[in-house]
């Protein structure tokens, strides 16, 4: 044969061959041409599942190749994806989130895992880490210079609380205490009456009745 007729297309594309309803690996069926082809038009795309040029893809979890203009299965991670890496994903899928192109199950410093779209979006500004999914503005830590405090970050903590610079949290004082410096009842820096501070500058304890040579 040197031509065929839809539905069968020319096996090889030039010289004799034969009239086939399906094509060859390596090889795509053409409607325009009518012939089995090694490359598809530049506006369509190698389909391996049906051997077809197609205008897309076969699957929603493959791309097209623009060297060779066949469809690829995307990096297992991706649901759908622009090219071969790990770091060409469109869209993610389960309990992954897109970042930078990367579907991961949990999201970096500062941003949280959006279930509406399965994509990492910026926690409140404020926040070094926060609540996921779908939790911004609950902070879960804070970067310096802020202290975390009924899960925000604040600069300044409360009355009767502390700056703990370990986690970078607000802390309560020790009881008798009204300010402190530290969690300890050896920690205040002020007292509230009828209590007294033993020292009277810096860290000390709160005291009903002060030490001898103090009054």
């Amino acid at each position: 044969c040197l031509t065929c007729t839809l539905p069968l297309y020319h096996s090889t594309g030039s010289g004799d061959g034969s009239c086939i309803s399906t094509c060859p690996a390596g090889r795509y069926a053409h409607d325009a041409t009518k012939i089995c082809q090694t490359i598809c038009p530049a506006s369509q795309m190698g389909q391996d599942e049906t051997r077809k040029c197609a205008n897309s893809c076969y699957y929603t979890t493959q791309y097209m190749d623009p060297v060779d203009r066949v469809c690829k299965n995307c990096e297992g991670t991706c649901t759908t994806c622009s090219g071969p890496l790990s770091t060409n994903c469109l869209t993610c899928s389960g309990l992954r989130y897109l970042n930078s192109g990367s579907c991961s199950l949990t999201c970096p410093n500062g941003k949280y895992g959006a279930t509406s779209d399965n994509t990492c979006k910026s926690c409140n500004t404020n926040c070094l880490t926060c609540q996921t999914p779908d939790a911004p503005t609950y902070c879960l830590s804070c970067d310096v210079p802020l202290y975390l405090k009924n899960n925000a970050c604040v600069a300044n903590c409360g009355t009767n609380e502390y700056k703990d610079d370990s986690d970078r949290k607000c802390k309560p004082c020790e009881g008798t205490c009204t300010t402190c410096s530290q969690g300890l009842s050896t920690n205040c820096l002020t007292c509230t009456l009828p209590l007294s501070h033993s020292s009277g500058s810096g860290d000390g304890t709160c005291v009903s009745n002060c030490p001898v040579g103090r009054y």
